[in-house]
């Protein structure tokens, strides 16, 4: 009875592992951000299952808050989540 339950934990031991390090493990920041690159000539929309179009997420210039691509504003090549701070933040630079 005993080499049985070394086994199953031999065998549990060897699941943790695999899905530590293994197939478990998350898409790197690549992966993800290959995913938001607008299709190609001749390639579909990708959606995902609910309709919904992933997009990339961007992070204010000014405060660091995270807002969805198509709601930034955009000046100088920065993001920014308002207009008052990508105003703002012009007067500075």
């Amino acid at each position: 009875m005993g080499k049985i339950a070394i086994w199953v934990l031999v065998i549990l031991a060897g699941l943790l592992l695999y899905r530590l390090f293994g197939q478990g493990r998350k898409k790197s920041r690549r992966d993800v951000d290959a995913a938001d690159v607008r299709p190609g000539p001749g390639e579909k929309d990708a959606a995902g299952p609910d309709g919904r179009r992933e997009e990339l997420i961007l992070a204010c210039a000014v405060c660091g808050v995270h807002v969805p691509s198509s709601e930034a504003r955009f000046a100088r090549g920065r993001a920014y989540c308002c207009e008052a701070h990508r105003d703002g933040d012009a007067d500075r630079g």
